[in-house]
This record gives C-alpha cells, structure tokens and sequence, in this order.
C-alpha cells in the first residue's frame, strides 16, 4: 500500500461511521491533554521487539480496521497519574508526555504524526 492511501485510510477509515474519526497527537497536543485533563489514548505494539512503538490519538478507536490487532489503544485522563516512585520520577506523579514514556514507553519509538504512524507500518508492517 503506497503512503498517501495509508494515512488517508488511517484518518478516514470509514467515511459512514464519524466515530472512527481521529488523528495522531503531536507532543505539544498530549501535553496540553495533560494539562487540562482531557482524555489522552495511547496506542501501543509490541509485537515488533525490538520495534516496539507508541503513539497517541485523540480517539480510543483511531485505526481500527486499518491498524492491525497488535496495537493496544488505552485512554487516560490527566491531568497527573501517580505511579510507584522511582529514580527519575521520584514524586510518582506523571504531569507530561516525557514522564509517560520514562514510565511506559522507555524501550518504544514513538511517534508523534500520522506521517511518521504511516511510514513505520510500511516498514515494519
């Protein structure tokens, strides 16, 4: 499947059902998420190791019937998520998009478009 088709599919996988409508999150997006504590979905794979990826969408159905069973799409709420503190986060407290992936995504690519979303399916299907 060429590039364009795939982000054109990706963004509109089903012109009759809106709801599957969404778009990848750029990191200024999540992080103004997490700052006004609107919903923030990750979608993750990692079928690929050691290409594990990440990326975040504004809706928890982004890529369905487009994107294979393997990403994982999860919706939180900020604005912060506390975890178990550790060395590098040491409040336990999650306020931005850096702390997420020091927590969940240390061994993920991420991406932050749906151009960058396209071209990692290419590659690694």
């Amino acid at each position: 499947m060429e590039r364009e088709h795939l982000i054109e599919r990706l963004l509109n996988p089903d012109p009759a059902k809106h709801y599957l409508k969404g778009k990848v999150l750029s990191k200024e997006e999540v992080n103004e998420r997490f700052n006004s504590g609107r919903s923030i979905i990750t979608h993750t794979a990692f079928i690929f190791e050691p290409h594990e990826v990440l990326f975040f969408s504004d809706n928890h159905l982004f890529g369905f019937g487009v994107l294979s069973d393997e990403y994982v799409p999860c919706t939180m709420t900020g604005p912060t998520f506390e975890v178990e503190p550790r060395d590098g986060l040491e409040s336990g407290l999650i306020t931005n998009v850096d702390e997420y992936i020091f927590i969940y995504g240390k061994n993920c690519t991420v991406l932050y478009s749906v151009e960058q979303l396209a071209d990692y399916i290419l590659k690694h299907g």
